[in-house]
């Protein structure tokens, strides 16, 4: 790949979708910029782009899922973050969220504190649901039982729990809603964060829909920051906007 190569890209980004064409403008350790004929930036991984010259086959595009809270749409495994303004956005966004994937024959994961998660299953057993928690499609853990202890957290030994915890729930399509509490802050932060940006990738290829949701009280400025560049989506306000990382 070489400046001002013209390509194509293979996956859909928020508001770009795959087999856009546009030129190689910048091509970084990381990303490659790519420009589109209306004036849109691109950021994607090699792997992303054909040069329109490609002889191989493309890939097909994921399937586009429904948010439950917001009309657009993304790709089936993407890795969302949520930044909420208040505490009361998280509950309905959560329910929003897991209640589309169950109405489309997704398996659904919250992992939560059991306080919070009881006031979550109270809302899904008031709203028709109760058949899906007691089939097991709707699930419930505590934080400890998806993440390593912080005395044993590297980015690596998540990321492979990440991935044998998806293989054992054995969903085709699953998505996954994540309420960090502040627990994670003991955790080495470099690591943290680079398991949440490299997790990005662990998603797509299992085709695992997941949010992850920061507290309110724990998004000081330097968290929220690296949350925004470690996700290729953010939610705050219940809206969807892109955020830095790009899908892999």
């Amino acid at each position: 790949m070489r400046l001002g190569d013209r390509v194509r890209s293979v996956v859909a980004l928020l508001g770009i979708p795959a087999g856009s064409i546009g030129s190689v403008k910048e091509i970084g350790s990381l990303f490659i910029v790519v420009e589109f004929e209306d004036g849109r930036i691109g950021y994607y991984a090699l792997r992303q782009l054909r040069r329109l010259n490609y002889a191989g086959p493309t890939p097909e595009p994921p399937p586009r899922i429904e948010l439950g809270f917001s009309s657009e749409t993304v790709p089936a495994g993407s890795h969302l973050c949520l930044l909420p303004v208040t505490c009361r956005e998280m509950a309905p966004t959560a329910f929003d969220f897991l209640a589309a994937g169950l109405t489309s024959g997704e398996k659904c994961l919250c992992v939560s504190s059991p306080r919070w998660a009881a006031g979550l299953r109270r809302r899904f057993s008031g709203n028709g649901f109760s058949s899906h928690l007691e089939s097991g499609d709707l699930v419930f853990v505590d934080p400890s039982e998806v993440y390593l202890p912080a005395n044993e957290f590297t980015a690596d030994r998540q990321l492979q729990r990440l991935a044998r915890a998806i293989a054992d729930l054995g969903a085709r399509r699953m998505r996954i809603f994540a309420r960090a509490g502040t627990w994670f802050k003991a955790v080495p932060e470099d690591e943290w964060w680079d398991y949440e940006m490299r997790a990005t990738r662990v998603l797509g290829e299992s085709g695992t829909t997941a949010i992850c949701a920061y507290h309110p009280e724990g998004q000081e400025r330097g968290c929220r920051q690296r949350a925004e560049v470690t996700h290729p989506y953010l939610v705050t306000g219940r809206r969807l906007s892109p955020g830095w990382a790009s899908p892999v």
